[in-house]
Parts: structure tokens; sequence; C-alpha cells
């Protein structure tokens, strides 16, 4: 793994980067849906939803992908 330039991005920067923001915006989406559906009240929590929600999808994908760091 070659590490970026100072104040550059490289492919796989911008690569993870973006799967970062991916877990992230799945994550909220989720909690948007638990609204919607009335599952749980996301009024005070969304915050902690939101985080928890984006861990489980980003455990999820290393498990699905098998990833090991």
């Amino acid at each position: 793994m070659d590490k970026s330039p100072r104040f550059k991005l490289n492919k796989e920067d911008g690569a993870k980067i973006f799967k970062g923001l991916a877990i992230a915006m799945g994550g909220a989406g989720i909690t948007y849906l638990l609204g919607i559906v009335d599952i749980i009240d996301v009024e005070w929590s969304t915050p902690l939803i939101v985080g928890l929600a984006s861990s489980v999808l980003n455990a999820l994908q290393r498990w699905i992908t098998n990833q090991q760091k």
C-alpha cells in the first residue's frame, strides 16, 4: 500500500473515503426508515442510532467480504 503524497489522495484513499461515506449514509438511511415505520422513537436518539447502524453495516460488510486486517 503506497502512501498518498501530502495534500493529495490516491485512488485507494478515495475508495476508502467513498466506502466510509456509503456506510455512514447507509446508517442514516436505516435510521430514517426506522422512524418512518415507527419501530422506535428516533427523535432524541438519532445520533446514537445512526452511529450504531453505521457500525453494524460496517461489521456486516466486513463479515460478508471476509476482510481481515
